[in-house]
């Protein structure tokens, strides 16, 4: 045979051998890397900050004093401690704001009840607000929750007392309000 001959045997023969040993790579009973594929990726999420003062439905009801004499000080609000709860929902932890709309006024009357008469407490632990530690209502947010972190499932109890000047008889009223945000 040539060199010729011999080189074309030797190609066809390399070649028969690659397609053997490829088919051999490819056929079923052989493939385990080929059966399976993964493919991996991150996961991403970004969970907003949940915030609820979770105030009591008596607050929400009105702070009511009932009916109260001229000349007397110190009057508590008539349904005790609103025991503001943070919700285990939240997920920060928040702090407590209150503030007064104006004094307490007569209808469209002149009369008024000022806010100097009109003072508030709390305490993170029932039964511990204080009127000889009460302040003053005003009408800009004044933080409240003696100054805590107010965590999660946690508790502020507030409670409110009214000083009755002489005044002219009637009804009085104002907006009260809290608010909570999260804590810087």
């Amino acid at each position: 045979m040539s060199n010729k001959a011999t080189s074309a045997v030797a190609i066809a023969t390399i070649l028969l051998v690659a397609i053997a040993f490829g088919f051999w790579l490819v056929s079923p009973g052989q493939v385990d890397a080929a059966s399976m594929e993964e493919n991996a990726t991150d996961t991403s999420v970004t969970v907003n900050q949940y915030v609820a003062c979770g105030a009591p439905s008596s607050y929400a009801n009105g702070i009511e004093f009932g009916t109260l004499d001229p000349e007397t000080n110190d009057n508590p609000n008539t349904d005790g401690e609103y025991n503001f709860h943070s919700p285990s929902t939240n997920n920060v932890n928040i702090h407590y704001y209150i503030k007064a709309n104006d004094a307490l006024t007569r209808g469209g009357n002149p009369d008024k009840i000022l806010l100097g008469n009109y003072t508030w407490d709390d305490n993170t632990t029932s039964g511990q607000t204080d009127v000889s530690r009460s302040q003053a209502l005003t009408t800009d947010y004044v933080s409240f929750d003696d100054g805590t972190n107010v965590a999660p499932d946690s508790d502020v109890y507030l409670k409110f007392w009214l000083d009755i000047p002489i005044t002219t008889p009637g009804d009085y009223n104002n907006t009260v309000t809290v608010k909570c945000n999260v804590t810087s």
